[in-house]
C-alpha cells in the first residue's frame, strides 16, 4: 500500500511539473493559430475586394443612376503635410 501510495504521489508531482509547459504549449498554438486564421481572412477580404472594386463604378451608373464617378481607388493614401514619412491608408472596411 505504501508502495502504491508513493508511485502515485511520484506520478502527480509529475504531472504538476508538466502542467505549466503544457499551458505554455498551448498558449503558443493558439498564438500562431490565430496569426494564421488573420492571415487566412485578409487574403480572403483581398480576393473579394477583387472581383468587388473594379466593378464599383458599373454598380454605382446601374444600381444608383451615378452617370460617372468623379474620384475612384481600392485604398486611397494620404500623407501627412507636417510630416511627408506618414501616411494614411483609408479603406472600405471599417470595425
Amino acid at each position: 500500500m505504501v508502495r502504491t501510495t508513493n508511485r502515485l504521489s511520484e506520478e502527480m508531482i509529475r504531472f504538476k511539473n508538466e502542467v505549466p509547459d503544457f499551458k505554455n504549449e498551448s498558449q503558443c498554438n493558439r498564438k500562431e493559430m490565430n496569426e494564421k486564421w488573420g492571415a487566412v481572412i485578409n487574403k480572403l477580404g483581398s480576393f473579394a475586394e477583387g472581383f468587388v472594386a473594379p466593378n464599383i463604378p458599373r454598380i454605382a451608373r446601374e444600381q444608383f443612376g451615378f452617370p460617372s464617378l468623379d474620384f475612384f481607388a481600392r485604398t486611397p493614401d494620404k500623407r501627412n503635410p507636417q510630416e511627408s514619412s506618414q501616411v494614411f491608408e483609408f479603406s472600405s472596411i471599417s470595425c
